[in-house]
């Protein structure tokens, strides 16, 4: 799985990360939270992202931030 560079805490406290190239989008609601479920494993995390901009609006509220890899 690709390292990413910088972690969501450096933009906020909640988020999603997104990868067209190594991300899957599944039926259920993401479960990644840095504060309250930071295992990076859950889904929405850095080791199991979202796949397509649809799935993170779908999910995402005012308060989420997601980090996009260009997949490059």
């Amino acid at each position: 799985m690709k390292q990413w560079t910088k972690n969501i805490l450096d933009y906020g406290t909640a988020g999603f990360y997104v990868s067209p190239k190594y991300g899957r989008d599944l039926p259920e609601k993401p479960t990644y939270h840095p504060k309250t479920n930071n295992d990076p494993n859950a889904y929405g995390g850095p080791n199991n992202p979202l796949k397509s901009w649809e799935k993170f609006t779908q999910e995402a509220t005012n308060n989420k931030i997601g980090i996009f890899d260009s997949s490059l």
